[in-house]
């Protein structure tokens, strides 16, 4: 396999080769441990299991959910285990009222839920919770000219 070549972080501007090690401990810092953000408790962890007992694919969601193209998965026919359930519209944790409400989450494989939450933390994404209009759908929709393997890797 071959190697990264050296390059500049974007934030701290060190020269590294693949991500920048104190950059990404000071973004895990910040984003706090699963259990500050309300996913390290008994409650969660039942309603997760049961939720995807009843969501089981990537891309599953409750029909009141909103459609996303989220799962790369069920956008090219690919039927894969979901094993994240997944805020389509980010959370501030478990304090927030949206929560644990069914219409605001989706099943999606890990593949999937990375390649989202990459997304949403690009520079202009949608990584902080209710930083939305009114009118702005969550997650990502293709147009008819969009390949959704480019998904994967962010170049659609």
């Amino acid at each position: 396999m071959a190697m990264m070549p050296p390059h500049r972080c974007g934030t701290c501007r060190a020269l590294v080769t693949g991500s920048c090690p104190t950059c990404t401990r000071t973004a895990d810092r910040r984003r706090g441990t699963p259990a500050e953000r309300g996913y390290d408790c008994a409650r969660w962890r039942h309603f997760r299991r049961s939720f995807l007992e009843q969501y089981p694919l990537c891309g599953d969601a409750p029909p009141e959910a909103p459609r996303t193209t989220d799962s790369v998965c069920r956008a090219t026919g690919r039927l894969e285990a979901a094993t994240v359930v997944d805020h389509i519209v980010p959370v501030a944790g478990a304090d927030d009222p949206t929560f644990y409400v069914l219409e605001g989450l989706q099943a999606l494989c890990e593949r999937c839920h990375n390649a989202k939450r990459s997304r949403e933390s690009r520079p202009g994404g949608k990584s902080r919770p209710r930083d939305r209009g009114p009118n702005d759908r969550p997650g990502r929709f293709l147009s008819r000219d969009q390949n959704p393997e480019a998904l994967w890797d962010g170049r659609g």
